[in-house]
C-alpha cells in the first residue's frame, strides 16, 4: 500500500508512506537492528492490533512494516 503522509513536509519523499507487509515482524525488526539499522518499537494501534513498526530508509520515504496475520485482510 502507498499512501501520503498528513504532516505535508513539502518534501516529496517524506510525503510518502509504504506499507510493507511481513509475516514475523518480530523477526525482521531484530535483523534490521542487528545490521545497524534503527526501526522504531513495535507499536500495537487499534486499526493494527498485530503491529507495525517505522523504518526511514536513506532517501527520505518513511517505510512502515506491519504483521499480517490469517485473518489479515
Amino acid at each position: 500500500m502507498i499512501t501520503r503522509s498528513e504532516s505535508g513536509s513539502g518534501a516529496p519523499a517524506r510525503d510518502v508512506v509504504l506499507y510493507l507487509y511481513v509475516t514475523d515482524l518480530k523477526a525482521l525488526r531484530s535483523r534490521l537492528v542487528a545490521n545497524g539499522l534503527t526501526p522504531g518499537e513495535i507499536t500495537y494501534p487499534d486499526y493494527l492490533p498485530a503491529g507495525e513498526c517505522c523504518l526511514m530508509d536513506p532517501d527520505g520515504y518513511t517505510l512502515m512494516m506491519a504483521q499480517v496475520t490469517a485473518d489479515t485482510p
